[in-house]
């Protein structure tokens, strides 16, 4: 029984029974409290995901375990996203074994969230069957069932749960998307307007790409003190000019700085907000002396802060310190295996591998990334580089004619200018080789 959720549990102490030589520890069970108001979901600006641990359907008491260790697992995966608050497994699992409800999920603990499901165990496999639903319509949002060894889980083989967790997250994202998509802004709630706008951000597609700034800034306007939304908006900056679609360098810089100072000035230590000024820096001020600050602030601050990883080892690429490089990205990459945008740590990985002039590595990770996004301009530009300094020319001009496409005023010269590698050697040869590769002077 869980005091609350069942009841009101008194602990009455040793008590002396009728009939009973010793004392007994007793309690008293009574009606169930009203619940203490939960804050509005509007207020709610990361969305929260309650993962109750997996319910047993079949299978001996030695199994009895496996829930919890699914379910641990899942927490401390999606824990990584600074988009999301993850319930404590230590709260869910009184919700273990219930006909669940997930209006008691969403009052008990927040949720607007909820991940789910059971297990049989059938000879050495483990048949898992998993649901997310969102407790706000009470609708099932993704359902799935998933067939793994038994042993592979206990040895906490990885495969299960990346496969559970990446459904689970791009179920969520989509979900969120479509709702920022399709509906008046005024009527969403701050997580979707948030997850939504970061998922339209990383789209790159200048239609999307737009919206996402919309629901940036009306989220500032309904909360004014929340630093998220600034320092997203602030990214979106970076993002903007890393697409090429901006008029003018300078403005774009002092936007970007302006939105992430605000964010710093509602909470000094926030470290998306310092990795979000060291991107400022890198790419759009290109004063690698501060950026790096930024960083390592932000990773003082969260040492497993794996997009501050990303972009520190990015700011070595672009010095042309490509050992280091790969071992800050490929770390980032270790801290959020299954991140949601996982295209953008294979774009930045494969930055750092141009950097250490492993050509053949860096197409790799970039053409990964494409599979995701075909429109990251970043990403096109590693593989025409790469491709040209392998001496691979069609396959440079053909990469460098699909840029064009989407950046018509691309230059070489129009690159450096704007490249956070302009006045290092990796600047100059990156450059060379996009020429080389029919881009115009």
């Amino acid at each position: 029984m869980t005091a609350g959720l069942d009841g009101d549990i008194e602990d009455l102490g040793s008590c002396h029974l009728k009939n009973i030589a010793v004392p007994l520890r007793a309690y008293r069970l009574g009606p169930r409290k009203g619940l203490a108001p939960t804050p509005d979901d509007q207020l709610r600006l990361r969305p929260t995901l309650a993962v109750v641990p997996f319910a047993q359907r079949s299978g001996g008491r030695e199994y009895l375990a496996v829930g919890e260790i699914i379910a641990d697992e899942v927490i401390a995966a999606l824990s990584r996203a600074p988009e999301l608050r993850v319930v404590s497994r230590l709260s869910t699992t009184a919700f273990r074994g219930r006909k669940l409800r997930l209006q008691d999920v969403r009052a008990y603990l927040g949720a607007t969230y909820v991940l789910s499901g059971g297990y049989r165990i059938v000879g050495d496999s483990l048949i898992v069957n998993v649901e997310l639903a969102d407790t706000r319509s009470n609708d099932v949002m993704w359902a799935k069932n998933f067939r793994a060894p038994v042993r592979g889980l206990l040895a906490q083989d990885g495969e299960l749960i990346g496969a559970l967790v990446s459904g689970a997250s791009d179920a969520l994202l989509s979900t969120e998307i479509v709702r920022t998509t399709t509906h008046s802004l005024p009527t969403l709630d701050a997580g979707t307007l948030l997850l939504g706008g970061i998922g339209l951000m990383h789209r790159s597609d200048r239609r999307d790409f737009d919206k996402s700034r919309r629901a940036f800034e009306h989220l500032i306007e309904r909360y004014p003190r929340f630093a998220a939304p600034y320092a997203y908006l602030a990214e979106w900056h970076v993002f903007r000019v890393t697409q090429g679609w901006f008029d003018n360098l300078e403005r774009e810089a002092a936007a970007a700085l302006d939105c992430v100072n605000r964010a710093l000035d509602i909470d000094d230590g926030d470290s998306l907000a310092l990795t979000v000024k060291g991107m400022v820096h890198t790419n759009l001020q290109r004063r690698h002396d501060f950026a790096k600050r930024s960083y390592d602030l932000a990773l003082q601050r969260n040492p497993n802060a794996g997009l501050a990883w990303l972009h520190r080892g990015t700011l070595w690429a672009f010095q042309g310190r490509g050992r280091e490089a790969m071992e800050e990205t490929e770390r980032a990459v270790a801290l959020s295996p299954l991140d949601p945008w996982r295209y953008y740590y294979d774009s930045l990985c494969a930055t750092a591998a141009l950097s250490a002039r492993e050509y053949e590595r860096a197409i790799e990770l970039a053409r990964r990334s494409l599979r995701a996004n075909r429109s990251h301009a970043s990403t096109l530009r590693v593989i025409a580089i790469a491709a040209s300094e392998l001496g691979r020319m069609d396959e440079a001009r053909d990469t460098v004619a699909e840029l064009r496409e989407l950046d018509p005023s691309l230059t070489v010269g129009g690159y450096l200018a704007r490249s956070p590698a302009k006045d290092f050697e990796t600047g100059a040869a990156w450059a060379a080789a996009l020429r080389r590769a029919a881009l115009p002077a």
